[in-house]
């Protein structure tokens, strides 16, 4: 066993190294930066895998269509898909989209539009930062999005995004639909 005056000098020597490895350097992070599609679908394998207050199926909007359907155990964001019901003609709107993300690296990235027939497509990104100290945690984030919908009739919004299970580990497409009316 060390003595006490050891064991506090090699603790606070550890707590520095640690305090400085995490502070802002003046030197160029070299990690690469990565962009991904957003994930609007998380199955954990947990039923507690994020507190009570978070989002979860049993909260889910029933006025969004996913597909697939969240079952027990998905968590999704608490903002997937926030629109108007009814927009003008002309006008714009905006859209509200939210992803779950794993760590204070990521942040909102852009958002891929494009629209054929009646549907405006949504392909949200979320970037991975290397320029700051970040934890493990999962995380809600939202990016607003600016549309317009030329001709007046019933449209619907549809955000593509990745569901990710973590054990084992997985992905595949999902959606999340709202139908909005143009007036």
């Amino acid at each position: 066993m060390l003595p006490r005056r050891r064991a506090a000098h090699l603790l606070s020597g550890t707590v520095l190294f640690l305090v400085s490895a995490c502070g802002e350097t003046t030197e160029p992070d070299l990690a690469p930066v990565r962009t991904e599609t957003s994930v609007l679908q998380m199955l954990t394998g947990l039923e507690s895998a994020l507190p009570a207050d978070d989002a979860s199926v049993s909260r889910a909007n029933p006025a969004l269509q996913w597909a697939p359907a969240p079952t027990t155990g998905v968590l999704l964001p608490s903002a997937a898909l926030v629109a108007p019901d009814t927009v003008r003609a002309g006008e714009p709107f905006t859209v509200q989209i939210g992803s779950i993300v794993l760590s204070g690296c990521w942040v909102a990235g852009p958002t891929a539009i494009s629209r054929s027939d009646r549907t405006v497509l949504l392909e949200p990104s979320d970037v991975y930062t290397t320029d700051r100290a970040c934890i493990e945690v999962l995380l809600n984030i939202s990016r607003t999005v600016a549309v317009t919908i030329a001709t007046p009739g019933l449209a619907t919004l549809r955000v593509r995004g990745r569901r990710v299970e973590q054990w084992p580990s997985s992905e595949s497409p999902v959606t999340v639909e709202k139908q909005i009316v143009v007036r």
